[in-house]
This record gives structure tokens, sequence and C-alpha cells, in this order.
């Protein structure tokens, strides 16, 4: 599969429609390289307003369907954000059957459609009466302090990777390219060609649909957009952890403490960049939203929400964003769809009269929810026999299960420990307060996670990793409900007490946010500016029909699992060249041709040893002409390549080197 030579290219913003030119190399020169440069002097008002304009069709579904969930601005914006996360993929899903696809301009006559529809509703429901709020402080404060926490977690994030050129981790890449195929295409890709030669595309791909319409808004490279809205997705998780709180019945004192712990002390959602989990990030920030909405169902608070029909309606759309952005937090929603319901068997007949509500939502939501992705569902069943099966095998369950896999940056984080106090503390607030059913079921949420993602009781595809970065949202919402009970109790004795916890939650967040920062090093990004240098080198300097091997990883847990692991990993979708290896997610995909695993393990079995008569015959015979060793390269014997009569060193800027091959390749 060759990619072929086409023209770099760019978005020129005009009043946030894209029109793509081809670019000179003096010109692509002068495009941001960093995060930094694409954000300042003012690509933050691009990226503002591009976030804003993907918004309005949420938040007009959010008025439509539930003009009275929240009448509060805050907790509306919040519900507003999860429609909007899942109205993108779900309106691409619903293009999967049609002949069409979503363009730039199109997009953007939708979002504003969106934003004239919620102008309407807006004024029409501003002049009908209200109903009362029962249970809403007076205070501003706490809502202007969510907000501060809001701003503070995404800013923090932004400074943190602002000189990167790139998401970080072994997931960046893979996210990056799928939101490229999106962009390309307008629609759900077929399989992922030019880029690589998998034949089918079957990943979850919300944030990469939402990640397509922000590039398209605001011009921003999707090298760049994606970690940025990464952090953007980092400052607004605790805004929805406060929705949830709030909606099973936490106060404002409440939502304001979980939002708190979220941001600064737990060490997720913030260091999940690390790894790039974008798309688990996305999911948990929907996820709280659709909770709460659960919650509703089975203890309404208005009489206008006695009906069912507006949030069995809401929670299909977002059950349906939830299962097209992560497939693992899906099942995270389930089990804590099943405990909340659980929870209302045993106790008073107020309690049964709860869950009879709670079943007589779920049932139809979920039957709503299958309905809305049911051509995403047609689309992975007719790939089934496409192509040729990725058989890895081989891989050890214990190793995949173990959380060391989270690593020593999240491991021993010092704010570790005060979550684990905070979150025990609240529990016994919580039991003592009026909403101890809401805190058993949160934390019977929470051991069901970690009895369910660990052998031998794992039976499905949640692992112990990825059930512990999502604890976060049940675990706040404890801590932060039973500390203010807890606190509501101290201060009823003592008044100072308050100030005590609020002096200590602040003392600790402020540790956690310097601890987080600091954990956010260039260590974790596989790409720097002598890499895209190179790039730009291989895109202009080597023929369209070049492939190239580059450095490779292999999983503990799944030995026969390679991957690339450093920039050359990102050439196919930077410099439109072939490499040997492919986007780490295609054990879940089918290939184009047959020995596509068993030649990555060839070539990772060479340990970087590329010089020998037998690499040399190797690569001629996968169609390699050059290999490539970037600036986080390890693992290939560079010495070796300079002493060999098969290689010349045809590049080599900073600490990146491009070696051709010399002598035929054979048609790889």
């Amino acid at each position: 599969m060759a990619l072929g030579c086409e023209p770099l290219r760019r978005s020129i913003p005009l009043a946030f429609l894209q029109y793509p030119i081809a670019v000179d190399a003096s010109d692509e020169a002068r495009m941001p390289m960093t995060v930094a440069e694409a954000l300042l002097p003012f690509g933050w008002l691009r990226l503002g307003g591009a976030l804003l304009l993907a918004a309005g069709p949420g938040l007009a579904l959010s008025l439509l369907i539930l003009p009275h969930e929240k009448r509060d601005a805050t907790m509306r914006a919040a519900l507003a954000l999860a429609m909007s996360m899942a109205f993108w993929p779900v309106l691409f899903t619903w293009l999967e059957p049609m002949p069409l696809r979503l363009t730039p301009t199109s997009a953007l006559i939708i979002a504003a459609l969106g934003w004239a529809l919620a102008a309407v509703l807006w004024y029409v429901q501003r002049r009908s009466p209200a109903p009362a709020a029962r249970d809403e402080a007076p205070s501003l404060w706490p809502r202007l302090l969510l907000w501060l926490i809001v701003l503070a977690a995404a800013l923090l994030g932004m400074r943190a990777i602002g000189g990167f050129v790139a998401g970080m981790g072994s997931d960046s890449y893979h996210h990056t390219l799928i939101a490229q195929l999106f962009a390309d295409g307008g629609r759900i890709p077929a399989n992922y060609e030019p880029y690589a030669p998998l034949a089918t595309f079957r990943y979850h791909f919300g944030f990469h649909a939402l990640a397509a319409v922000l590039t398209w808004f605001s011009g921003i490279e999707l090298r760049l957009l994606v970690p940025i809205l990464a952090e953007v997705l980092v400052g607004l998780a605790p805004l929805t952890v406060a929705y949830m709180v709030e909606a099973i019945g936490g106060d404002r004192r409440a939502s304001l403490i979980a939002a708190l712990l979220t941001a600064f002390i737990s060490p997720f959602p913030s260091l999940m960049v690390l790894y790039g989990r974008f798309t688990q990030l996305a999911d948990l920030v929907m996820l709280p939203v659709f909770m709460g909405l659960v919650w509703r169902a089975a203890w309404p608070k208005e009489d206008a929400e006695q009906r069912a029909w507006p949030r069995v309606i809401a929670l299909a759309v977002l059950a349906a964003g939830l299962g097209l952005t992560h497939y693992r937090v899906a099942i995270v929603a389930g089990y804590g769809a099943i405990v909340f319901a659980a929870v209302n068997l045993v106790g008073s007949s107020e309690r049964r009269a709860a869950l009879g509500r709670m079943v007589r939502t779920l049932v139809p939501a979920l039957v709503g929810a299958l309905l809305l992705i049911a051509p995403w569902i047609w689309h992975v069943a007719s790939t089934w026999n496409v192509g040729f099966p990725i058989v890895l095998g081989g891989g050890s369950r214990r190793a995949f299960y173990d959380l060391s896999r989270l690593g020593s940056d999240i491991i021993l984080q010092p704010t570790n420990w005060v979550l684990l106090a905070v979150s025990l503390i609240g529990l016994w607030g919580g039991w003592r307060s009026h909403r101890r059913t809401a805190v058993i079921s949160l934390a019977t949420w929470i051991v069901a996670l970690v009895v369910f993602s660990t052998e031998p009781f794992a039976k499905t595809r949640l692992d112990a990793v990825s059930a512990a970065i999502c604890q976060y949202v049940p675990v706040a919402a404890v801590a932060g409900i039973g500390l203010a009970a807890l606190v509501d109790w101290l201060a009823a004795r003592r008044g100072a007490w308050r100030w005590v916890m609020a002096v200590a939650l602040v003392a600790a967040s402020s540790v956690g946010a310097y601890s987080m920062a600091r954990s956010i090093a260039p260590r974790w990004v596989y790409l720097n500016s002598d890499d895209i240098g190179a790039m730009r080198w291989i895109a202009q300097a080597t023929p369209p029909e070049a492939k190239f091997a580059v450095t490779t990883y292999n999983f503990l847990f799944a030995p026969r699992f390679v991957i690339g692991i450093d920039a050359g990993y990102w050439i196919p979708l930077l410099a439109h060249r072939n490499t040997m290896t492919v986007p780490m997610t295609y054990p879940e995909e089918r290939a184009t041709r047959p020995d596509l695993a068993d030649s990555l393990v060839n070539l990772h079995a060479l340990g970087g040893h590329l010089a020998t008569d037998e690499a040399v015959a190797f690569l001629r015979a996968q169609g390699v002409n050059y290999v490539f060793n970037g600036s986080n390269g390890w693992l290939i014997n560079t010495a070796e390549l300079d002493a060999s009569p098969h290689y010349d060193l045809v590049y080599n800027e900073g600490r990146v080197a491009v070696y051709k091959l010399l002598g035929p390749a054979e048609p790889g």
C-alpha cells in the first residue's frame, strides 16, 4: 500500500469556514509548532468560538427535552455539554447509511441552527413560570468558585503542555489519526487507508468526531488540537461531577467539594493525558450527567419531572453517546445503573416505587440508545469477513489486569492518601446524613467496579486499569456529599471547623495541582520539534512509495502486540509515507494482508539490530527502503547502521536520523 505524495495542506479559518490550500516550505515554517503557538496570541479565541459553536445542538436538545431539568445556568451548561458531546457522534452514525458526508460548512449550519433553536426555546421558557427550586442555596459564591475550578484545571493543563508538539503517550497517535480520517472524509471511515493497511474501522469514535468538528471550526491542526481538547475536557470534568452530585441530592457545597477533588486531588482525570486516553476522558465527562439523570428517574424532584418520556429521550441520547465514545465506560455506566436500581430493591415501599420509575425509564432508554447506534452496529457487523484476521494470542490476563500498568506517576501521587482519607471520612459523614441512600448507591458502585474488573470475576472487557481511572466519579461524589454533611455537623458545634476544612482542602489541592503539573513531562511525548522538521523533510525529499522501519515496542501482557514507540510511529499521518507499524487499535480490526501481525513481531524480534544480513533481507522483503530513528528513539542501533555498507545516512538534524537502505526493496 502506497500513500501517494500529496502536498502538505492546512486549513485557513475565515468566519469559521475552512479553505484547504497547499503550502510551500517557507509558509509551512510559519505554521504553529507547539500548543502554545497554536493558542497565542489569538488562537484561544478561535478555540473558544469553536467550542461554543459545537455546543449549540446540545443546548437546544437539553432545552427541548428537559426544559425544567435545571433552571440554574451552570447545571444547564453541564447538561448541554454532555448532550453536545453525544450529538456529534450520533449524527455521524446516521450519515453511515446515507450517501452523505458532513462538511465544515454543513457542520457550521447545524451548529448555528442549534443555537438559533436554543435561543427561541430559552425565550419561550423564560416567559413561562418556573418551578420552585427547593434544593438550591441562594449564594452565588459556590457557582463562581466552581467555574474558577473549571477554568484553573483547564489552564493549568494547557500551561503544562504548552511546549509540546503533539499529545502524550502511545494512544495519542491513533486518536489523532482517527480524528484526521473523520475530518478528511466527513463520515465514519470504512478503513484506515491511506494511513495504515487496516481493512476495517470498528473503534469507538465519539471523541474523534468532536475533534474533527472542532478542527473545522477553529482551523487548529489536529496534531495540536487533540491534546488541547483533552485539557479542555480535564477542565470540564469537575463541572459534570458537580452536576451528578446535585442531581442525586447534594447541595452546592457538596458539588463544589466534589469538583475540587476531581480537579486537583484525584490523579484522574488530569493525568489521563499522560497515556493519551482521550476517548475514555471524553466519556467520563458525559458519564456523571448520565448517572445523574438515572438517579433523577427514580427520585424526581419536581412535578414536571413525573413525566418519564423526556428523561427517556435524554438518557437514550446520552447512552448512545457513551457507547460510541468508549466501550468500557459504557460498561461502567451499565454497572452504575444496575447498582442504583438494585439498592432500591431493599427497603420501604417508597424505594420500590423509585425502582419502578427507574425501570420504566431505563428500559425504553436502552432500546432508544440501541436504535440510535443501529447504523454503527450494522457497520461493525458488516466488516466481520472483510480482509484478514489479526491474531495475537499468547497474552497474560493476569498482567493485563495488573494495576502496576498505571505507572509510578499515578501510584505515587502525594494526594492519593488525601483522596483515600477524604473518601473514607466522606463515607462516614454521608452515612450519618439524610443522603444515606445516595451514598450507599455510590459506594456499592465503587465496590462493583473493583470486583468486576479483577480476576476471577472480570467477565467483560472492563479491565482493572480502566475501572480504576473511572473510580474518581463515584469517589468524588461520595466524598463531596459526606464532607459537606460532616462540615454541617461540626460547624453546629464549633463554627471554626468550616474554615479548617476549607483551608485543608485548598492546601491539598495546591499540592495536587503542583504535583500533577510536574508529572506532565516531555518524556511522555514521542514527538518534538526536531521530529516535526524531519517529517517535513520526509514529505518533500522521499518518493511516494517510500516505506520506513521505525522503533518498536511490545507490551508485557501481550508479547505479540507490537506498536511504534517514537516519532516514527507518526510518519504516515505527518509525512504521508508508509511504515511497518500500524495504529495500536489494530487488534480490533482486520488487515489488508494476512502477515501483518507476523511482520511486526519479526521486526521487533530484531531488537534494533537492522544492519545484519538477516535484518537487511527481511526489511527488503517487507518493501522497506528507509529507517527512521526519532528524537526519543532508543531501540535502533544507529552505530551499526553508520558502519554498514547497506545504509546511507540521508538526514541528521538534532537527535533525528534517517537512513536509506541501499539496493532494491521488494514489494511489501
